[in-house]
């Protein structure tokens, strides 16, 4: 096993993704989003809408990371992910958004408790 002290604050490499009308066209009808404004090139991303695009490069860069994950048996014990997604303006239908994904922390599942930092 690696040591995931160390790992803390790894950045991973960019992915970058494109989205097209057809996407937010399937994310308005998989989600009853008909709140968000269809429109071409003027149609606007809605924010969950890039969550659900992105997660997987940041997931499987981190859940693939054999530096961090050691025993592949340890990864059916990765429970969480989170985004930190910082808006400077709408996106756009064909605009290209970039993602980085790193290492924030890792914590432990405890039998009879909360979730707790790892200790090495």
């Amino acid at each position: 096993m690696g040591s995931d002290i160390a790992l803390i604050g790894k950045t991973y490499p960019q992915a970058s993704w494109t989205p097209t009308a057809a996407r937010l066209d399937a994310f308005i009808a998989a989600t009853d989003g008909g709140h968000v404004a269809a429109g071409g090139a003027e149609a606007q991303i809605p924010p969950m809408a890039v969550v659900l695009a992105t997660v997987p490069f940041g997931a499987m860069q981190v859940a693939s990371d054999m530096a961090l994950i050691g025993d592949p048996n340890r990864l059916l014990r990765l429970l969480h992910s989170a985004e930190d997604i910082r808006w400077r303006r709408p996106l756009r239908v064909q605009e290209r958004f970039y993602v980085t994904a790193s290492l924030a922390a890792v914590l432990l599942s405890c039998p009879n408790g909360p979730l707790k930092r790892a200790p090495w």
